[in-house]
């Protein structure tokens, strides 16, 4: 009856960690572990992850450094539009440029939503995963998932 007088129907909000959400971290473990050998993670709309290994780990101080400078250009100017021209194949994404003594690897990633939950939590839920931009980054990956 609030339906159909215009009041949106209430849904519930429950943590990840919630006992009732064993299945669903399960799936979400199976939609990532299906992302091997590239890497995926699920995050909320806080942008935390949630599961999956995030690309620069609380235990590497390098990647934390680099974290904390990629946190600072937020609040940098944008940068003016370049003058309109051809549209490249490269043009098209933004890579994820890693660049490490033994490592040069650019990442492309995209983000995949769950279909009409009826859970807040479920419905803030975003799984991104990440995939080679270009053929060196793919041997790249290969060298890494195999060592």
């Amino acid at each position: 009856m609030l339906e159909s007088a215009g009041f949106a129907h209430v849904y519930r909000e429950t943590p990840l960690t919630a006992d009732e959400m064993t299945q669903m971290r399960g799936l979400l473990q199976i939609i990532l572990d299906r992302q091997l050998p590239y890497s995926a993670v699920a995050i909320d709309r806080h942008s935390t992850c949630l599961v999956g290994k995030e690309l620069g780990a609380a235990d590497d101080p390098a990647g934390q450094a680099l974290l904390a400078e990629i946190r600072r250009y937020s609040t940098a100017p944008a940068i003016a539009n370049a003058t309109p021209g051809r549209v490249h194949a490269h043009d098209l994404l933004l890579p994820i440029h890693i660049r490490k003594p033994d490592l040069d690897l650019r990442l492309f990633s995209t983000i995949m939503t769950l279909g009409t939950p009826y859970d807040v939590t479920l419905q803030e839920l975003r799984i991104e995963p990440f995939f080679p931009a270009d053929a060196e980054s793919e041997r790249c990956w290969a060298r890494l998932f195999t060592a």
